[in-house]
């Protein structure tokens, strides 16, 4: 199957291959990882998130995983629901658990509407400290016309869960098909070193490395309280940070907005992520030091996305080249 690498995208917003699929979307995109998934407390957290959300957005859902065979049509048969399984006492702690609901056209397409999380086993959490996640996706506009905001319901989320490290902001959601995945892997690519400021999110893969770092930042990073006390407390980060970007603190942790708005940047118009910048350099020793690839056959390699993580880095960025990049006119809260 012939891979689609046009760029830029179809509509601005998303890849469709040869056979009219959307396998790539872009999106408000928020991932955060915690400890101890296993437990009833995570679990009551994290079903919670999922309710709320679901009031929200769940009209546009229309898959659901786990099903009676992969994904179950939410229009038809009645999947099983998060906010109920996840809060049985006597679900099995060390089997671990895991769900994503979408809204895309097919059950493997990617949508703009994505709720998912997982929670490693007990076994896995007591012995090696194997962190779980929970993410989820809204329409880049989806708050234009809205009350709240995106950084307002990262914060709701971050409150209830209380994770060790997370971040928000554009993001690049992929078909929930990960050998579809494959044949697209230099699209993906291609469209990191465009634009700076996308997430390119493989949860699955970080939860195993992030450990003993953050994976790094975007418009919106959480630090949950063993990390803001690496960097010596939100007294000593608000100081390294200058005023440059907002700290908001919240219970176990706090959460960094870098300013007003999401920044996609556009790298073949020389215009960056610049209020990105201050925030990565402020968290770089405690972000990640090794990160394996996080692609099967594509360019990602170990070398090229530990680079890619260090992307925002360096002060090379010209104030006034600000990245406006897709969507930046939404209401930030």
């Amino acid at each position: 199957m012939a891979e689609h690498t046009q760029l830029p995208l179809e509509d601005g917003l998303s890849v469709v291959d040869d056979r009219g699929r959307t396998v790539l979307r872009i999106a408000l995109l928020a991932t955060v990882y915690f400890e101890r998934g296993h437990s009833l407390e995570k679990r009551r957290a994290v079903a919670e998130c999922f309710e709320e959300y679901r009031a929200m957005a769940g009209g546009h859902l229309r898959w659901a995983h786990p099903g009676s065979a992969g994904f179950d049509r939410l229009d038809g048969a009645v999947a099983r629901d998060p906010a109920v399984w996840l809060v049985d006492p006597g679900l099995n702690e060390n089997a671990g658990w895991e769900f994503i609901w979408h809204g895309g056209a097919t059950d493997e397409e990617a949508s703009h509407f994505m709720i998912g999380g997982l929670g490693a086993p007990k076994w896995e959490s007591d012995r090696r400290g194997d962190l779980g996640f929970f993410s989820f996706a809204l329409p880049i506009t989806w708050f234009a016309d809205r009350p709240g905001g995106f950084p307002s319901l990262l914060f709701r989320f971050c409150e209830r869960i209380q994770p060790v490290h997370g971040y928000g902001g554009f993001g690049l959601v992929q078909s929930p098909n990960r050998f579809l995945n494959q044949l697209h892997e230099k699209t993906v690519y291609a469209l990191a070193m465009r634009h700076p400021g996308l997430e390119i999110d493989y949860p699955i893969t970080h939860s195993l490395w992030l450990r003993d770092g953050i994976k790094g930042v975007n418009w919106l990073t959480i630090l949950g309280e063993r990390w803001l006390a690496a960097l010596g407390g939100a007294s000593a980060l608000g100081q390294a940070l200058g005023g440059t970007a907002e700290l908001r603190e919240l219970q176990g942790g706090a959460l960094v907005m870098a300013g007003p708005h999401p920044e996609l940047g556009d790298t073949n118009r020389a215009l960056y992520p610049v209020s990105y910048g201050p925030v990565s350099r402020a968290l770089k020793p405690i972000r990640v030091k090794t990160h394996p690839r996080v692609h099967s056959m594509g360019p990602f390699g170990k070398e090229e996305f530990e680079a890619w993580l260090a992307r925002l880095d360096g002060d090379r960025q010209d104030p006034g080249q600000r990245s406006g990049g897709h969507g930046t006119s939404l209401p930030p809260r």
